[in-house]
């Protein structure tokens, strides 16, 4: 049974990775979205970040979210708490990239 979705804007979804309660979505030319998972039937979108590139894969282990992307290849980004971080804002002075 389907218990929620949620639709996207722009171009294809690539790929889902889950952890906790929370869902990363690898959005092509949009980064990547976070979706709180905590009610299936009411999902709600708590941060998105338009990483460099197009984002094609993504992982999380750990504290770390890990993206492959078509052009910026493989970049690592350093999770933190999102709602106090400025993520969902796109203030990214919280977070650190390694970029290739």
């Amino acid at each position: 049974n389907l218990l929620g979705s949620l639709a996207t804007e722009g171009p294809a979804l690539w790929a889902v990775a889950a952890s906790d309660h929370r869902a990363w979505l690898a959005h092509q030319e949009f980064g990547f979205r976070v979706v709180d998972l905590l009610d299936p039937s009411a999902l709600v979108e708590i941060g998105a970040l338009d990483a460099p590139g197009s984002t094609r894969d993504i992982a999380v282990a750990s504290r770390l979210i890990l993206t492959a992307d078509e052009t910026a290849g493989f970049s690592v980004f350093d999770d933190c708490l999102l709602l106090e971080d400025g993520f969902e804002t796109g203030d990214l002075s919280a977070w650190t990239i390694a970029a290739p």
